[in-house]
């Protein structure tokens, strides 16, 4: 529900709307209207992007709308369980870590959120009346850096390298699609 009992609209989107690492506009505020689509190299966020544009044009109509946007979002807390899509990515980044038993050495941060924590704040936040209108940037409030998530790794016993960018890139590129490496 919205304002005056009227229906509301609610988006969820993604941080990858703002050109994190692209921009010294940093942190990107939830309120401000977003800028530097220009920058961004992905078509899924490229395409986030366009709908929240979609969305301040239906807010200055007049039409009640709340955007969520949430971190790169993670297993089901309690048992890890997760959607093909959500496996698509991230999966196919850590199974070829490991698989190749090398990783990029690069001073990124995993904003990872489990899947059932943002389900609830959505839910929680969509509730309020406060909501209606607003956007939320959905973070961790402790997010890890990449080269600590390869550290607990290979305390679980995986061989894994941190190898410079480029080199890792082209050992990606040079891998068979079909996973048969051998």
């Amino acid at each position: 529900a919205g304002r005056g009992g009227g229906l509301a609209v609610h988006l969820v989107s993604s941080v990858g709307v703002f050109p994190i690492g692209l921009s010294a506009k940093a942190p990107f505020p939830e309120q401000a209207p977003l800028q530097d689509g220009n920058l961004l190299r992905i078509g899924y966020f490229q395409s986030k992007w366009c709908a929240e544009k979609l969305a301040e044009q239906a807010r200055e109509r007049g039409i009640p709308v709340s955007i969520y946007r949430p971190g790169f979002i993670s297993g089901d807390s309690r048992t890890g369980a997760e959607s093909d899509s959500q496996a698509q990515l991230y999966g196919a980044f850590l199974g070829g870590c490991l698989r190749m038993e090398a990783a990029p050495r690069v001073d990124k941060v995993l904003d990872l959120l489990p899947v059932d924590f943002v389900a609830r704040a959505i839910a929680a936040i969509s509730l309020t009346s406060e909501a209606i209108g607003r956007s939320f940037n959905l973070r961790n409030p402790n997010p890890m850096a990449q080269r600590d998530y390869y550290a607990h790794l290979r305390a679980l016993g995986h061989p894994l390298r941190e190898v410079a960018y480029p080199r890792w890139r082209e050992r990606v590129l040079a891998l068979d699609p079909t996973g048969d490496n051998t």
